[in-house]
């Protein structure tokens, strides 16, 4: 038995099932290495980004900053920043599920960014408990906002890092125990 993995019509196969994988994931690094292997004819190079469109429905309906909307672009849905939206929380970055939208902190400035354009940059705010350096001003403004609207009790906010809020509530959960 004789297998042909190279010939015309194999080509014209694997065209076909790449051009349709294409059409779901059309900035896929993983399809466009899989094309350049097999010799394939492919459209622009990949920016990583797989058009689940997680980040923008997280930032939209989720956190409520709207700082992310789908724009058409070659005929192509990219998600794009909308100036000044950006509260620097990184919630895109951790729904991401290709890594294509990126987080940085240093010298105490957090910038997020999507494919190389900077979607925010923001100074960091310290931690109270262990004085690293936590979130941002207008993060941490936005979830004040939210945990008072429409509560009865004004309570005090602190600016904690995750492990020392859980600190803070043990000690807090300990203390109020009865005796």
């Amino acid at each position: 038995m004789v297998v042909k993995t190279n010939s015309e019509e194999i080509k014209a196969a694997r065209s076909r099932a790449m051009n349709a994988l294409l059409t779901y994931a059309p900035q896929s690094k993983v399809l466009f290495e899989l094309s350049k292997a097999f010799d394939l004819d492919t459209r622009p190079l990949p920016d990583g980004c797989i058009r689940c469109h997680l980040c923008h429905r997280v930032c939209s309906d989720i956190v409520g900053a709207g700082a992310l909307r789908v724009a058409h672009r070659d005929g192509h849905a990219f998600i794009v920043p909308v100036p000044g939206r950006c509260i620097g929380c990184g919630t895109c970055a951790n729904v991401c599920p290709t890594d294509a939208i990126r987080v940085e902190d240093h010298d105490n400035v957090r910038t997020i960014m999507i494919r190389d354009e900077i979607i925010g940059q923001h100074p960091l705010e310290r931690c109270e408990g262990c004085g690293r350096m936590v979130a941002t001003p207008k993060f941490l403004a936005r979830i004040e906002e939210r945990t008072t609207r429409n509560h009865p009790d004004k309570k005090d906010h602190h600016h904690y890092c995750p492990s020392c809020a859980k600190l803070h509530s043990e000690r807090i959960r300990r203390l109020s125990k009865p005796v």
